[in-house]
Parts: structure tokens; sequence; C-alpha cells
């Protein structure tokens, strides 16, 4: 009975001194905080002005702007990319046409054709049915990186995603598309989309 006894105070003893251990670390490295809670933006892929072809997703690390042009493939089952044009800025503006009518594709800020614009190059995306582009924070002039303290400072950005897309499907027939990502509608003598996001400071650690 005493050895049952002393075995049972040197546990009780060892789970004390693992929870002090572990309280003491925690007060040397305590855990990063998340700074604010956030996630993933999806808008949707609009061609032809009403025909729904699949999504834009955006998303963001410490360094990089990630945005993912995805065809719906269950309900497009044809539809391909062609060349896929991108821009990116807190000041809407400053895009081609000042964001009053709809910008010139070939002058936004990146371009899925392999071509080196402002010191970038994307490769081409003609043929796929999902692409990313991945931009530094650096290439839309965001100054600082993102962290918990300076998060809530950063603009909130304008995207404007414009797509080629082959072989969409409506009222029966096939036919090459321009497609525009967003939820926004900008009035003129011709449509187009764009949409917005807010940067993320929520790294998970």
């Amino acid at each position: 009975m005493k050895a049952m006894i002393g075995h049972r105070h040197s546990t009780v003893g060892a789970a004390f001194l693992s929870t002090l251990i572990v309280a003491s670390l925690l007060l040397l490295f305590p855990m990063k905080a998340h700074s604010a809670p956030c996630g993933t933006t999806i808008l949707d892929l609009t061609a032809g002005q009403t025909i729904p072809v699949g999504s834009v997703t955006v998303s963001n690390d410490a360094n990089n702007i990630y945005v993912t042009y995805a065809i719906d493939t269950v309900n497009q089952t044809s539809a391909t990319f062609g060349t896929l044009h991108l821009w990116i800025g807190d000041d809407l503006t400053k895009v081609d046409n000042g964001g009053i009518t709809r910008p010139a594709p070939g002058k936004l800020s990146f371009i899925s054709d392999g071509t080196v614009r402002g010191g970038y190059s994307f490769p081409s995306s003609a043929g796929s049915t999902s692409y990313t582009f991945t931009i530094p924070f650096s290439a839309i002039n965001v100054t600082g990186v993102p962290s918990s303290t300076t998060c809530l400072n950063l603009p909130a950005l304008y995207v404007v995603a414009h797509a080629e897309v082959k072989n969409v499907f409506s009222s029966n027939s096939y036919k090459d598309q321009t497609a525009f990502g967003g939820p926004t509608p900008v009035a003129g003598s011709a449509w187009w989309f764009y949409g917005q996001y807010t940067i993320c400071c929520d790294f998970g650690g």
C-alpha cells in the first residue's frame, strides 16, 4: 500500500511540474496573437455581361497577393482561358480610363502572356482552366509588410480582373467571350465589373 501511495504522489508531482514548465515557457515565448479575423475573397467571373463562367479568388500572405482565376468546369465543360489581365491598387482612378469607362485590358498591370512588363513576367494562361498570379506587395505600391501593427493602416484594394474565355456555352452555342471578376458594375458604353479586397494580416501563427 505504501508503494502505491508513493507512486501516486510522484505522478501528481510530475504532472504539476510539467504544467509549471509549460506556463514558464509561455511567459518567455508567448504565442503569436492573431491580428484580426480575415479570409479569402471570392469574386464571380462573368462573361458577356450576364454569363457566369467561374471565379476570381484573392488572398494574401505577408509578402504577396494571390489572384486565382478558375473556370466553372462543371457548367462550362469546354471553356478555357486565353490571356488574363489584372490590375490591383488602392485608387481606382489610377486604372486605365480612370475607372470611369472600361479599361483597355492590354493596359492593365499584369498580363499572362510571358512578356516582361514593369519588371514582372507571367507565363501564358492559354488553354488553362485555373491560373494564379502571384503579385508582390511592392508591385502595387503597398508599403510595409502586413502585420498586426500595420494592418489597420493598409489600404483597401480594388481588383480589376479581366479574362479572355474561349468556348463559353450560352444559348445553345459556343462563343469566345470577355469576362470580368467582381460584383460592382460600372456604367458606360461598355460593361465591366470590379471587386474589392481587404488585406489579411492573420497568417495563422
